[in-house]
């Protein structure tokens, strides 16, 4: 069965102080670069399904070996754990598996999961039960089908700030960051306060190749910078300088400028983009989009 997914808050941009996680009752995992999906063990085999509850057919073939008791529920992350097959980045991409947001990862390579809870086990629901609880009864779990395509999502490791494992993170490329609050239950489809995201923010240097459409939220007359490389507009920018008068916002087309974001969309547009300062001393010729700097914390 499918059990519909838990939203995360997001940590501010803003916050630069981690010290309230650095006590026992946080854990804090990794955040890989994949999918969320639900493995399900049914009366009639393995199920994978997306975030939106749609059964994954081929997905679903390739773990149809894996021994679950029935009426168990684990959420992850789906990835691509084999040099043979795509890497995290294509899944993300979508490069090769077709078109449709629902059915990009719906692929027998992408073939591990990242287990970061537990719903249901053999038939019995244990989202009321605190998170602590349900995380220890997944670690048994795994380490008794001891399966490498089904694995705990990594955890911080003990005598190591907050802040120290952050910058350990934006060194290795990952994501980003859950924090998870001990006694948290996982309540299907609401947006909680006791499991909180985190993503580095990463600046980089795009050219302002358009201008986008006025919205409701803009005067009359306003328009907003959009950016993108080699005269391609790919996204559009906040921020109250990214916005104003079309006469004043045309004298910025083919400008550099500095942006902060929280990473990549499948789409290859940057997520969140903010836009920092212009930045006259780089021309737009020398600008590589996914030339990213992340920002240590």
């Amino acid at each position: 069965m499918f059990i519909r997914k838990m939203k995360f808050h997001m940590i501010s941009d803003d916050v630069t102080d981690f010290s309230g996680f650095d006590n026992r009752h946080w854990i804090g995992t990794v955040k890989r670069n994949g999918w969320f999906c639900e493995i399900s063990s049914e009366v009639d085999g393995i199920k994978i399904y997306s975030g939106g509850g749609e059964v994954m057919d081929a997905l679903s073939a390739a773990f149809s070996d894996i021994s679950l008791p029935i009426g168990t529920v684990i959420a992850g992350e789906l990835l691509a754990l084999n040099e043979s097959a795509c890497t995290c980045k294509d899944v993300k991409k979508g490069e090769s598996f077709g078109t449709s947001s629902h059915f990009r990862v719906n692929h027998p390579e992408a073939s591990g999961i990242a287990a970061f809870d537990l719903l249901m086990l053999a038939e019995k629901d244990i989202t009321n039960e605190p998170y602590i609880s349900r995380r220890i009864k997944l670690r048994s779990l795994l380490e008794k089908l001891d399966d490498p395509r089904l694995v705990p999502v990594e955890t911080k490791p003990d005598g190591i700030s907050v802040r120290d494992w952050l910058n350990t993170l934006i060194d290795r490329n990952a994501e980003g960051a859950v924090f998870n609050e001990i006694n948290g239950k996982y309540l299907p489809d609401n947006r909680v306060s006791h499991v909180m995201k985190w993503k580095p923010v990463i600046t980089y240097d795009v050219v302002i190749t358009g201008l986008g459409k006025k919205t409701v939220y803009m005067p009359e007359g306003w328009v907003r910078l959009q950016y993108g490389i080699n005269g391609k507009v790919i996204g559009t920018l906040l921020g109250d300088d990214a916005a104003g008068p079309k006469e004043e916002m045309e004298k910025h087309l083919g400008r550099v400028v500095e942006v902060n974001a929280r990473g990549l969309l499948p789409t290859g547009a940057l997520l969140y983009p903010r836009l920092i300062n212009f930045r006259d001393d780089k021309q737009a010729n020398e600008c590589d989009l996914y030339e990213a700097r992340p920002v240590r914390v």
